[in-house]
């Protein structure tokens, strides 16, 4: 093989390897594969550059060497070049070790804490339906009904917790258990007033694709996006991610829960005074 090595037909060698999908999963795997090979080759080619340079040429190569690694460690920036800041506010300190390849990780599990909560008001409004909930008084419906959907939002909540403990986009406990509790009643509240609205199970789960949408799309889970601020303001993962490093907006996310759950209680006792 050494004599036709010339003749093989992907530079000099035999198998070519394609990968035939560039999936999030190869998009991160390369970041950090990237940040581990790039500094030594840097290194590599900078005293490549450098000895050719005429400046170089009386000097002794391997005391040029040294010098140079002198000169590049003085000079290497080994902290990221992204920084995370507020733009009225000088927090940045609190955000210094966030990593911006996970930072989207975050709201993806407030989305995902949102359609746990729409599901269990699915499954609300199946069970009603169907007569389960017919046996129960009619004062403790509304109830019931509350306990229901944050039995199963509640979980949902913790498996998220979990994950924010476990990625490396966790502050401090304090601040994200207060927020995720938030969360996870502002979704109740949320799911709660969709279960009231809704008698037929397919009005709400058409509607539920639109919701986790726009909540991607309008939240600050990617990228923060202007304008449409009625819509951004009913749903929950909105004020969970503005309020993160923000005490006032924390408190906005607290309004929300009050005024979804008032909404939410009023439409459930609606239904079952008009139900019995």
């Amino acid at each position: 093989m050494d004599g036709k090595r010339q003749a093989l037909p992907y530079d000099g060698h035999l198998i070519l390897f394609v990968a035939r999908e560039d999936n999030i999963a190869l998009k991160l795997a390369r970041e950090q594969f990237f940040s581990v090979i790039f500094p030594s080759i840097s290194e590599m080619l900078t005293e490549s550059f450098t000895l050719k340079q005429e400046e170089f040429a009386s000097m002794d190569e391997t005391q040029a060497s040294q010098r140079l690694k002198t000169l590049y460690d003085e000079l290497s920036v080994d902290d990221s070049i992204f920084e995370f800041a507020l733009g009225s506010s000088g927090e940045t300190e609190r955000l210094s070790q966030t990593n911006y390849l996970t930072a989207p990780l975050r709201g993806l599990l407030a989305v995902f804490v949102l359609a746990c909560g729409l599901t269990m008001a699915l499954y609300l409004i199946r069970d009603r339906r169907d007569g389960l909930l017919a046996q129960l008084p009619v004062h403790l419906r509304p109830v019931i009904s509350w306990i229901y959907i944050f039995s199963g939002t509640l979980v949902c909540g913790a498996a998220a917790f979990a994950g924010l403990v476990f990625s490396g986009t966790f502050t401090s406990w304090p601040g994200e258990c207060l927020r995720m509790v938030l969360l996870i009643l502002a979704v109740t509240a949320f799911s709660w007033l969709v279960s009231s609205i809704f008698e037929n199970i397919k009005a709400p789960a058409a509607v539920m694709p639109l919701v986790i949408l726009a909540s991607l799309v309008l939240c600050p889970v990617f990228v923060a996006f202007r304008g449409l601020n009625a819509v951004k303001y009913c749903l929950p993962p909105y004020f969970y991610l503005t309020g993160l490093y923000s005490t006032r907006l924390t408190v906005n996310l607290l309004v929300y829960v009050l005024a979804a759950t008032a909404a939410g209680a009023a439409a459930a006792v609606f239904r079952a005074c008009h139900s019995h």
